[in-house]
């Protein structure tokens, strides 16, 4: 009997892991699939930068990079560090959290993982200047 709940309980959780790796899947190809437009058009601005040399403007198309790096790259460093608000905001739970007109710790938690991860890219993105 002790063996057969021992089997049990590791097939259980053996299968709770794997259902932990496939939302975390479909958060990262969610992820990917929302900013498909941003990484295009910043692969777009790099090659056309590269291209440019001392041309007038090119300062404009650096900025442009800049930026778009930080809108790519924050919801990436987002997804690896916060991996529960990540879900929460590729899933649409946000949408659901604000109208409830209340601040809840997932909002709260929602937030700060957001204002962190842009800050820290931005930094490091403004450290290219």
């Amino acid at each position: 009997m002790k063996k057969l709940l021992t089997n049990t309980m590791l097939k259980i959780s053996t299968f709770i892991n794997v259902g932990g790796v496939l939302k975390n899947v479909k958060t990262a190809l969610s992820l990917l699939w929302s900013k498909g437009a941003v990484i295009s058009l910043l692969l777009l601005l790099i090659f056309k930068y590269t291209g440019l040399g001392d041309a007038p403007f090119a300062e404009l198309i650096y900025a442009g990079i800049l930026v778009l790096t930080v809108a790519v790259l924050s919801p990436i460093i987002r997804l690896l560090v916060f991996a529960e608000a990540a879900e929460l905001a590729e899933s649409g739970g946000v949408r659901k959290l604000l109208r409830k007109r209340s601040i809840s710790p997932e909002l709260i938690h929602y937030w700060i993982a957001t204002a962190i991860s842009y800050i820290v890219t931005l930094l490091c993105v403004s450290s290219l200047l």
